[in-house]
């Protein structure tokens, strides 16, 4: 089970086969641990986004009832979602809403849908805005040639598309080390020795004590829930 801080969620605009044919990519992020939480492929639409938000709820631990904070964009659909799924557990919700003129970023707006600016303290940087995962879904273009917009290697089957994110969801959370998230070592104030460890997402989150490998993914059953 999964303890969340600040959630945040996004889509990306992907296409299979055709450019006609839309394939969005839903995304469910922890924001303070830089943890990739699941995804969800299918149209952009209230739909899918229950489905990433129901299995938001499902891997969560909420037995300490703690506030939950969710961040999101204007999608209209989320709020609806959010409060169907998290009805019985106490939750703070901030939209982000951003105009664009001509392809240029021209105001960012901050909608409480649920809750007030006390819930989403100004000093966390991570709170009350949606940098993280939109910086996450730019890592995740670059490694991800079905999601580039312009590039041969485009998706050509739902089923791959599927499997390759389930791989680049295990590589960043388990394998890589994040230079935003690093833990003080204890090494008796010795200048000529590290000060910091860096973390993976899954060690950030406590789910793991090291970095894991192919081999270990290989070898040791994981339960999926696709």
């Amino acid at each position: 089970m999964l303890n969340y801080e600040v959630k945040t969620n996004d889509e990306l605009w992907s296409y299979c086969r055709a450019k006609s044919n839309k394939l969005w990519v839903f995304i469910g992020f922890e924001a303070s641990a830089k943890f990739w939480i699941n995804f969800e492929l299918g149209s952009r639409t209230q739909c899918t986004a229950y489905r990433l938000v129901k299995q938001i709820r499902d891997f969560g631990d909420f037995s300490q009832k703690r506030v939950l904070r969710l961040t999101t964009d204007k999608f209209a659909a989320y709020q609806r979602v959010i409060a169907a799924v998290f009805f019985d557990i106490p939750y703070r919700y901030l939209q982000i809403v951003k105009r664009r003129v001509k392809m240029k970023l021209a105001t960012v707006n901050k909608v409480f849908v649920k809750g007030t600016s006390r819930a989403f303290p100004k000093n966390a940087k991570t709170t009350q805005n949606t940098s993280y995962i939109e910086r996450f879904n730019l890592t995740l273009r670059q490694h991800v040639c079905y999601l580039q917009r312009k590039i041969l290697g485009y998706g050509k089957k739902r089923t791959n598309f599927n499997r390759i994110l389930w791989i680049n969801l295990y590589n960043y959370n388990y394998i890589q080390f994040h230079k935003g998230l690093r833990q003080k070592i204890d090494n008796n104030s010795d200048k000529f020795k590290k000060h910091y460890q860096h973390l993976t997402p899954a060690m950030a989150m406590a789910l793991t004590t090291g970095p894991r490998s192919w081999r270990f993914l290989f070898t040791v059953p994981i339960f999926v829930t696709h």
